[in-house]
């Protein structure tokens, strides 16, 4: 069964090339990731049965207070709060911050280009509106 372009998309997906995605592929991941998350969340986690009962491994996005109950998160906490307890446990306020946008060369002749293009396009349209204004005729006083 040939699988080289088995997700060509102008070609139809044939049942044997589905199943096998479906078990070798999908199946092996997903138990890869229930695993992980077992090993992650050790004894704070459900049950395997009860986390079937509930289709804890299902793909959903769980509110904070069933994500608690289930054992998939501690609690509830604000990035503030997190970076106050992190300044106690490591003895230190200095913390990367690695949401930062990086500022480089590159980024700066971007912004430099950004900049130039919207001047050059006010300037445009500000030229077009002095026309415009000049162009009407106005009353004049006798």
């Amino acid at each position: 069964m040939p699988f080289k372009d088995a997700l060509d998309p102008f070609h139809p997906l044939s049942d044997s090339t589905r199943e096998f995605m479906q078990k070798e592929i999908l199946n092996t991941m997903h138990e890869k990731f229930i695993t992980d998350v077992e090993l992650g969340r050790g004894k704070k986690l459900l049950s395997r049965h009860d986390a079937d009962a509930v289709s804890l491994y299902s793909g959903r996005v769980w509110p904070t207070p069933q994500a608690v109950k289930y054992g998939l998160v501690d609690g509830d906490l604000t990035s503030v709060e997190i970076r106050t307890r992190l300044s106690k446990m490591y003895s230190t306020d200095t913390f990367k911050n690695y949401n930062e946008p990086h500022r480089n060369l590159r980024s700066a002749l971007g912004m430099l280009m950004s900049l130039s293009s919207n001047i050059e396009s006010l300037t445009g349209t500000t030229t077009r509106l002095v026309e415009s204004v000049n162009a009407t005729s106005y009353p004049s006083v006798r």
